[in-house]
């Protein structure tokens, strides 16, 4: 009896990638990915450095102008749209793995942030946000006459 792995760390959307492939190997025939119900979320990176978070997400192929990042609170939320560059009318797809159209994403963010002070860019399909870290003061001792 063959013995089937299945990594369930990380995502549970590697969950899905692991079934499919295993049906893939297992039955020779791709399964078209392709999901109506959830869109899509870019993927990001979120590190902390002794100054900054620092913030990546994968977004390639979202128009700049479709796009929208609000700093509330302690959340983070980017909103947008990746078009499909495919031409109209019928299709048949064998693979499908590129999400398009819009998304909404929300993360809590695990430090205060200086809102005002985000620097954001744009390069080769990633969104790059440095969001400097609000200096927190030791607790103080204050003199009361």
């Amino acid at each position: 009896m063959p013995i089937i792995k299945i990594n369930v760390g990380g995502r549970l959307g590697h969950v899905r990638d692991d079934v499919r492939r295993l049906m893939d190997e297992l039955f020779q025939v791709s399964v078209p990915r392709i999901n109506l119900t959830e869109g899509w979320m870019p993927e990001l990176n979120v590190c902390e450095t002794e100054d900054a978070l620092y913030v990546l997400a994968d977004m390639a192929g979202v128009d700049t102008d479709s796009l929208s990042v609000v700093i509330d609170g302690s959340f983070l939320r980017m909103k947008g749209c990746r078009k499909c560059f495919l031409p109209k009318g019928n299709k048949r797809f064998y693979l499908m793995e590129i999400g398009q159209g819009e998304f909404e994403r929300m993360i809590h963010l695990p430090v205060p942030v200086d809102s005002d002070s985000v620097d954001a860019r744009y390069d080769n399909g990633l969104l790059i946000m440095r969001l400097p870290k609000v200096s927190v003061r030791e607790s103080i001792r204050i003199h009361v006459d």
